[in-house]
């Protein structure tokens, strides 16, 4: 159970490198798209009402994401902070069964693990969540 504890740590922490690396695709793309409208007259203008021209394409903003929903992002996000937390009360409910029986670490070195996975995963967040709210 061990191993399977620090593959989940190892495991979130990858994920959130995913999403990191995919949001910030993402928002360098948004960064140099071209905002241009057609006015009555034919012209082009780069003001309000605009769609977004990315190489002279028209692009959704949706498809920029894995599956055209920007919700994943938050719910993967979610799914992983739950999974923090399921494996910090694993560690504390289990503190004193797992320091009496044969393991290959203890649980001290379990908790600075998740800890230092959970510090990546926060560093990595702090930056995602500004790119995706400017998404």
């Amino acid at each position: 159970l061990v191993i399977v504890f620090f593959v989940m740590c190892v495991f979130f922490v990858v994920c959130v490198l995913g999403i990191y690396f995919k949001m910030k695709k993402i928002f360098s793309k948004i960064l140099h798209m071209k905002l241009t409208v057609n006015d009555e007259s034919g012209l082009r203008k780069t003001y309000a009402d605009f769609s977004a021209l990315l190489d002279g394409k028209s692009v959704d903003q949706l498809a920029l994401f894995w599956g055209g929903s920007p919700q994943l992002i938050i719910v993967a996000t979610q799914y992983m902070q739950f999974g923090y937390a399921l494996g910090l009360a694993i560690i504390f409910t289990y503190w004193k069964d797992i320091h009496s029986y044969y393991a290959p670490l203890n649980t001290d070195w379990m908790l600075v693990g998740l800890l230092i996975s959970y510090a990546i995963f926060l560093h990595l967040l702090a930056e995602i969540i500004p790119w995706y709210t400017l998404c």
